[in-house]
């Protein structure tokens, strides 16, 4: 029995175990590369599906022609009844060309009045038999509800 006493008190060998510093990094590299994921995944997520504030801003520019549309139709439905097809396309055509120019000279901001009542007749001379003091005054009528829808809707967005 003493020789097992001996035994017992004679001191354990040190074992090499791993600090903990060391397998922090190992943890650290796995969430780092998770993270990494993630972003990745948000970022294809982002080119994907557009933002909503891009969305709402599309919509309010969609929303906008629309109003344009809207006001060079007025008043003009008679006129429209008597076109053919191929007047009617061409029309339609002239009509969607005139909206985005008439956008672009609102976003330069210069001779707005001028430039877009100008857009207008053009495209309002395009229509067979009309009378040219009808064109005038529709025209100018039709270029200030452009301009003041123009301004409500930039008032909306300050």
């Amino acid at each position: 029995m003493v020789f097992e006493q001996e035994k017992i008190k004679e001191p354990l060998p040190d074992i090499e175990r791993p600090s903990i510093p060391e397998g922090e990094p190992k943890i650290l590299e796995k969430q780092e590369v998770q993270e990494e994921k993630q972003e990745e995944i948000q970022e294809k997520a982002k080119a994907t599906f557009p933002s909503s504030t891009a969305l709402i801003q599309e919509r309010k520019k969609q929303e906008f022609s629309r109003k344009i549309e809207n006001i060079l139709d007025q008043d003009l439905d008679p006129f429209y009844k008597e076109l053919s097809s191929e007047q009617k396309e061409k029309i339609y055509q002239k009509k969607a060309q005139t909206i985005e120019e008439i956008k672009k000279v609102l976003e330069k901001g210069k001779n707005i009045a001028q430039k877009v009542l100008n857009l207008i007749r053009k495209f309002l001379r395009l229509l067979p038999k009309v009378n040219q003091f009808f064109l005038e005054k529709e025209s100018k009528i039709k270029t200030e509800k452009v301009i003041s829808l123009f301004e409500k809707e930039r008032n909306i967005q300050l």
